[in-house]
């Protein structure tokens, strides 16, 4: 059964950089964030997109599995404060 959760992890490090970190024991950022990420929804899909590299190509998605979350809203009560919906 496929997840109901799919993460896409931008990692922007060049290549270059990327494996003077491995050299040095570092952790990728990429990684990073797949750990944290696995440790609050184990159930998650996730994809890490290095988009620094020579010819990586940007993701696509199918716009028929995309379902974007409502977008918040913001209405302006005062000149100073916000009230968001």
């Amino acid at each position: 059964m496929a997840s109901k959760y799919k993460f896409l992890i931008v990692d922007g490090y060049p290549k270059e950089s990327r494996d003077q970190f491995n050299e040095v024991g570092m952790t990728l950022a990429g990684d990073l964030y797949a750990r944290l990420l696995k440790k609050r929804l184990p159930e998650a899909d996730y994809d890490i997109w290095y988009s620094s590299d020579p010819g990586a190509a940007s993701p696509t998605a199918s716009c028929a599995s995309f379902r974007p979350p409502a977008p918040a809203t913001c209405a302006r009560t005062s000149s100073s404060s916000r009230s968001w919906a």
